[in-house]
Parts: structure tokens; sequence; C-alpha cells
């Protein structure tokens, strides 16, 4: 993400230098022409006094009160101011070309830019689509291979199967036994004695690994009796 952030800042300030740059171009010929059009209404003022001295001129020549000279020279001044008008105007008409020019040019990148942006981003977003499915695939996958216990335990025993082995249903794979559950003890009465113990009986209860000298007794609650009985022949033989 970084890294692509990045990317998108230099593209960024490439985009924006270059808008800058058409900026100041159409900025540029905006004066030109504004400057061209304030020369132009200049000349054409200067051009209609020209014109009217150049038509006294003549008129006091006709008179013979003029020279000839001043009529050619009035005629030449005309002359220069109509030129300089035309120049201005022809300035003019280059720079409006110009700016258009360049105000197509700047419309055209920003176009192209954003197509290319647009094109990266549904690259970018079919790539992430992918990357999705393949992560929700691999989810699944986890999902399939992974045994999650519902609590806390510590793992009794594990079946010894090979990898890739196929369990039957019904078949023990882990033993788990709860962290801080009960204890809970199965252990044999002899026949004598069944008849005497009963639900609810309270049970101490001695650990050989234990002495209960040093560690004392455990006590109990019986929980359930079993229905059956079965003899140390029955039992050995299970």
């Amino acid at each position: 993400w970084t890294l692509q952030a990045s990317i998108f800042e230099r593209r960024k300030a490439v985009y924006d230098s270059k808008l800058d740059s058409f900026d100041r171009q159409l900025d540029e010929l905006s004066s030109v022409i504004s400057r061209s059009q304030s020369d132009a209404e200049g000349y054409r003022q200067r051009l209609k006094v020209a014109a009217s001295i150049e038509q006294m001129r003549k008129q006091l020549e006709a008179r013979q009160v003029g020279s000839r000279l001043n009529t050619l020279l009035a005629e030449d001044n005309w002359a220069e101011m109509s030129r300089s008008l035309s120049n201005a105007e022809q300035t003019t008409e280059a720079a409006k070309r110009q700016q258009g020019g360049t105000a197509a040019d700047r419309n055209g990148y920003i176009q192209s830019w954003r197509a290319e942006v647009s094109q990266s981003l549904s690259e970018a977003n079919s790539r992430l689509s992918d990357a999705r499915e393949l992560l929700n695939k691999a989810k699944l996958r986890k999902q399939l291979v992974e045994l999650r216990s519902e609590a806390d335990a510590i793992v009794q025993s594990v079946a010894k199967v090979s990898v890739g082995a196929v369990l039957q249903s019904g078949e023990r794979l882990i033993t788990l036994v709860p962290v801080n559950a009960p204890l809970e003890i199965e252990t044999n009465i002899v026949g004598r004695s069944s008849g005497f113990v009963h639900v609810g009986d309270p049970v101490v209860i001695k650990f050989d690994t234990f002495p209960y000298s040093q560690y004392g007794l455990a006590h109990g609650t019986v929980r359930a009796l079993s229905p059956d009985s079965f003899s140390a022949r029955d039992q050995v033989r299970d």
C-alpha cells in the first residue's frame, strides 16, 4: 500500500506540473492577446487621425498652401499606422489560435491521464479481486484442515495415524482435557459394596501418585453409577 501511494504521489506531481505549464502558457497568451488588442485599438485611433491629416494636407496642397512633401509625409504616416494595425490584429489572431491549441492540448492531456489512471485502477481492482478470491480459498482450506477446541484444554493423547490417513467415523484422534474443568474419575466398585453406593454420596479419593499423608485427600460426590456389572475376567478380555 505504501509503495502504491508513493507511485501515485509521483504521478500526481508530474500531472500537476504539466497542468501548471499549460496554465502558464495560456496566461502568457492571454497577456499577448490583451496587449495586441490594446495596441490595435490605439492604432485604429491614430489611423483615423492620420487619415484626417492626410486629407487636410491634400487640400492644402491643392490650394497651393501646403507642400507636396507634407502630403507625402502624411500618406507615409497613414501607411505606417495601417501596417502597425494589421500587425497587431495578426498577432491577436495568431495568439488566439495558439491559445486554442494549447487549451486543446491541456484537455487532451487531462483526458489521457484520466484514461490511464482508470485503466490502472481497473487492473488493480482486478488483481485485488483475484487476491481476495485466493484469500477466501485459503481461509476455507484452513477451516477444513484446522481443528479448534471449543475451550482451552490440554492434549492428553494423540492417535498414531500417518499424514493423509482417513479416519473412520467415531474413531478417536485427539483426547483433550479442558483447563479448569471439574475432575471426573471413573473407578470400579467391588460387587459386594455396589449396593451401598448411591448417586450424591460423598467420596474421599486417594491418589497412588501423590501419597495422601503428604498431599492430602481429594473429596468429591458420586455423579453416576453404571447399571452393568462385569467380572475381572471380562475386564481383562476387553
